[in-house]
């Protein structure tokens, strides 16, 4: 299972910043909160919730499609580009590949439409299917467990770029992939971009 992200593309291309930044403007535009209370809320809901949308929801009841559409309506070719690289390492791994996301369906099928992969994958995991949970709770791996129809995560991958998002599948017994651009993470299997895969598992 791979994370979209700045999992599939890099954190460097800025496109998670702009997603993060019409966070924000939903929050004060849409629902009229002052910066600092923008603030404190996105890291709480963080904290607590996993993500700024379950804290929204479960405090203040947003339109969850609202919300998402919102957030997500940017050109991401601004930030983006195909990568040939990548498809070719995907396409190296026969296994079973499933992106498992916080995203929606719209959005990560936007990104994988434009990066040219979207053949590769074989599932999408949203912020809806495992409702109304969301990674890193356990019981988002749980439900994803369910969906994929296997009775353990034996031979399967989790790759994340957000360490906690790492830790909780660890706990579910999920062999774990952090990927972060720059190595700084303590997580022993570490990768700074994707198509960096097959330095820690091998294609077959």
């Amino acid at each position: 299972m791979i994370d979209l992200d700045n999992t599939i593309y890099p954190e460097s291309s800025g496109l998670m910043q702009a997603i993060s930044a019409r966070i924000s403007l939903f929050m004060q535009e849409i629902m009229g909160l002052s910066p600092e209370e923008i603030r404190e809320l996105r890291v709480q809901f963080k904290q607590n919730y996993g993500t700024t949308l379950q804290g929204l929801y479960d405090q203040y009841k947003i339109d969850k499609d609202q919300y998402l559409a919102f957030v997500h309506d940017i050109d991401i070719s601004h930030y983006l580009s195909p990568d040939k690289q990548l498809a070719e390492v995907l396409k190296t791994y026969p296994q079973k590949k499933v992106i498992f996301s916080n995203a929606d369906r719209n959005h990560i099928m936007k990104v994988l439409d434009f990066l040219r992969i979207s053949s590769l994958f074989d599932m999408i995991i949203d912020v809806h299917t495992v409702s109304p949970f969301v990674k890193p709770q356990p019981e988002s791996f749980e439900k994803s467990l369910d969906l994929l129809g296997l009775p353990d995560w034996s031979g399967c991958v989790f790759i994340d770029d957000y360490l906690p998002n790492i830790q909780g599948a660890v706990s579910q017994s999920l062999f774990c992939v952090h990927v972060n651009e720059t190595l700084e993470t303590d997580y022993p299997f570490k990768i700074s971009r994707l198509t960096e895969l097959p330095g820690i598992i091998p294609a077959c």
